[in-house]
């Protein structure tokens, strides 16, 4: 393929190619554009900066996450060089960089990053934007990982009040602040008030998006954790194998969000104590962790520490029959 393609004509090939699936062809065409968008174009222009987010984004998904922080920071520095520091753009490539973190369990990091971000989008958007209520929940769940559990609730609050207040009550963004508050609420053990929150966000997410859109599988996944901590397991097992069905149609088999539903419903079978089904869900999970994280992950070897007490209660089972 030509380089004397323009980086738009290359990026809307990309595009077409992503719709089939060709998650290769895509990476390939995103790494031209950006090469030619280099050359013509110089490092420090808006085009770059674009293009940098857009592989960055596409590695994210794909589960490439150390591929990721690279490319983002990539496009950061030319949002920076383009924009200014304190810009919207930048901002917005600080969010992308504290999802990564997150995913990756660097929780710090991820709170610096939003903290970072959140003072330019109020003077960009006003108080009362949907992305910024976004930021808040980002926030929100990152001090929840931390173990800040009244701070993360407040900030859930302040987005929901200012999603109802300012939105409307059937906007995705209050399902977002709803479920929010709900795995706060389910973290402390509150399921009563957790699970109605869980159902109006899962109403509300699915009255806005498809079947398979990827913003009703997490939260048919929270849903599923709130029955599996009642015990409801068949409950709960119909929905992570649904919520696991929409992230693999959309995302593919090694995503984050994948991982984390596989894991799930491994504990799940393992708790019910169906070791060989949960066996082959870790098995799966090991390979992913793997290739995402790297060998030496401590995510990665308490996968194997717990494929290897699944082993131990196989055994247990066969000398029993």
């Amino acid at each position: 393929m030509s380089t004397s393609q323009s980086p738009n004509e290359l990026l809307r090939k990309a595009e077409l190619l992503k719709k089939i699936g060709d998650h290769m062809g895509v990476e390939n065409l995103y790494r031209q554009a950006l090469r030619v968008a280099r050359q013509t174009l110089g490092e420090d222009h808006p085009e770059v900066a674009y293009v940098y987010s857009l592989l960055a984004l596409h590695y994210q998904q794909r589960g490439e996450l150390i591929k990721a922080e690279r490319t983002f920071k990539h496009a950061l520095s030319a949002c920076r060089q383009s924009f200014g520091t304190e810009s919207l753009q930048a901002s917005r490539v600080h969010v992308a960089l504290a999802n990564v973190y997150f995913i990756q369990g660097e929780y710090k990091r991820a709170a610096l990053r939003l903290k970072r971000a959140l003072p330019a989008q109020e003077r960009f958007f006003g108080l009362e934007h949907p992305d910024l209520c976004d930021t808040l929940l980002d926030l929100s769940r990152v001090l929840e990982k931390q173990g800040k559990a009244r701070e993360a609730e407040l900030l859930a609050q302040q987005a929901l009040a200012k999603g109802e207040s300012e939105l409307n009550t059937w906007h995705p963004a209050v399902g977002s602040a709803l479920r929010q508050l709900a795995l706060i609420k389910t973290g402390a053990g509150q399921y009563a008030d957790a699970e109605p929150m869980m159902e109006r966000a899962l109403a509300i997410m699915g009255n806005f998006a498809e079947y398979f859109n990827p913003e009703t599988a997490p939260t048919l996944c929270d849903l599923a954790d709130l029955y599996n901590r009642r015990q409801a397991f068949r409950k709960a097992e119909k929905l992570y194998l649904r919520g696991l069905y929409i992230l693999e149609y959309t995302h593919g088999p090694s995503h984050a969000q994948v991982a984390d539903t596989v894991n799930k419903l491994a504990v799940l079978y393992r708790t019910s104590h169906k070791y060989g089904e949960a066996q082959k869900l870790l098995q799966r999970l090991l390979f992913i962790r793997e290739h995402t994280l790297g060998l030496e992950h401590p995510d990665v070897a308490a996968i194997r520490i717990d494929l290897a007490a699944i082993a131990d209660a196989l055994a247990a089972e066969e000398m029993n029959h």
